[in-house]
C-alpha cells in the first residue's frame, strides 16, 4: 500500500532529485517513475526481480545515476545510450550477455559495474570514450572473449 502511494507520488510529479526503490519485490519496471522524467537525477532498484527495463527510460532526461544492479535483466535497451547525462551505472548481478552499442555514447561515465553477468564480452574498445571512468567493476573470468588489449592499462 505505501509502496503504491509513493508511486503515485511520483507519477505526479511531487518527487525530485533521488528515488530509491531498492528492496521492494518488484517484478517490473515501475514505469510511474517515467512520469517523473526531467525531475529525477537518480534512479535506484537494486535487489527486485526485476527482468526488464523499457525503451522508455531515455525519458528520464536528467538521469546521471542508474543503479538497476541485483536484478534479472537480461537486456539493456539501446535507448540508455540517449542518456548521455549518466554518470553511473550499476548492472551488477544480473543476466546481461552483452551491454548496447549505444555504450559509445556515455561519454560522462565515471562508474561502471558489470560484475556477475554472462557477459560473453565486454567492448573494451569504449575505454577510450570514456575519458572520465575511474570505476570500472567486471567479471572476467566469466568471460568468453578478452579483445586484445583489454589488459593493457590507460596511460
Amino acid at each position: 500500500q505505501k509502496l503504491m502511494i509513493y508511486l503515485r507520488t511520483i507519477q505526479d510529479g511531487f518527487i525530485y532529485g533521488s528515488i530509491n526503490l531498492s528492496r521492494r519485490g518488484l517484478f517490473h519496471f515501475p514505469v510511474e517513475v517515467l512520469q517523473a522524467g526531467e525531475y529525477i537525477t537518480s534512479l535506484i532498484l537494486s535487489y527486485n526481480d526485476i527482468e526488464e527495463i523499457p525503451y522508455d527510460i531515455s525519458s528520464l532526461s536528467c538521469l546521471t545515476v542508474l543503479d538497476v544492479s541485483n536484478n534479472r535483466v537480461k537486456e539493456l535497451p539501446e535507448a540508455v545510450g540517449l542518456m548521455t547525462g549518466l554518470r553511473e551505472v550499476y548492472l551488477g548481478s544480473n543476466n546481461l550477455r552483452v551491454l548496447p552499442s549505444s555504450f559509445e555514447k556515455l561519454v560522462h561515465l565515471s562508474a561502471l559495474d558489470v560484475q556477475f553477468n554472462p557477459l560473453d564480452t565486454f567492448p573494451f574498445h569504449l575505454i577510450d570514450r570514456w575519458s572520465s571512468i575511474s570505476t570500472l567493476n567486471l567479471d572476467t573470468e566469466r568471460m568468453v572473449v578478452l579483445p586484445d588489449g583489454a589488459t593493457q592499462s590507460r596511460s
